[in-house]
Order: structure tokens, then C-alpha cells, then sequence
């Protein structure tokens, strides 16, 4: 078996250049796959993500317009009461 880092030392650079590129080369073809992949579905996790935000909105929306209904419920209800004590109470 040939010592490449001796090679790389002794005069051979480009022996040990090529070797470099031959152990580099199925970790760069397993990552440009991954790329690839990834990029393919993307722009259905965008659909999905978008989907996600608008859900998102139209719930705090809706959130936002049961707590002012309920709200004005509560000081109504709470108005009759007081209105409902005044009148047993006599005052």
C-alpha cells in the first residue's frame, strides 16, 4: 500500500492530489443527492408552511373576536346582575 502522505512530501503532489479527489469524490455525489432532494420538496413545505401561517392568523383572528364578544357578554351579564340586586335590594 502506497504511503500517500509520504507521497505528498516526497515530490508526488499531484499522486496525492488525485487520491484527495478519488476519497472526496462519493461524499460530494452523496451530498449534491441530499441537495437535490431537499430542493425537490421544498415548494411543497412552502405550501404546507403557508398553510400553517394563514391557519395561524385566522385563529388568533377568531381569538380575538370570541374575547370581545365574550367580554361585552360578561359586562352585560354583570350589568343585569347589579341592575337585578338593585331592584331586590331596593335600592
Amino acid at each position: 500500500m502506497h504511503n500517500w502522505k509520504r507521497s505528498e512530501y516526497h515530490g508526488e503532489p499531484a499522486l496525492y492530489i488525485s487520491h484527495l479527489e478519488l476519497s472526496i469524490a462519493p461524499k460530494w455525489s452523496a451530498i449534491l443527492g441530499s441537495v437535490t432532494a431537499i430542493q425537490e420538496d421544498l415548494p411543497e413545505m412552502r405550501k404546507v408552511t403557508d398553510d400553517v401561517q394563514r391557519w395561524k392568523l385566522m385563529g388568533i383572528g377568531a381569538l380575538a373576536v370570541i374575547g370581545n364578544g365574550d367580554m361585552a357578554m360578561g359586562v352585560s351579564l354583570a350589568d343585569a346582575l347589579r341592575r337585578i340586586e338593585a331592584i331586590i335590594l331596593g335600592r
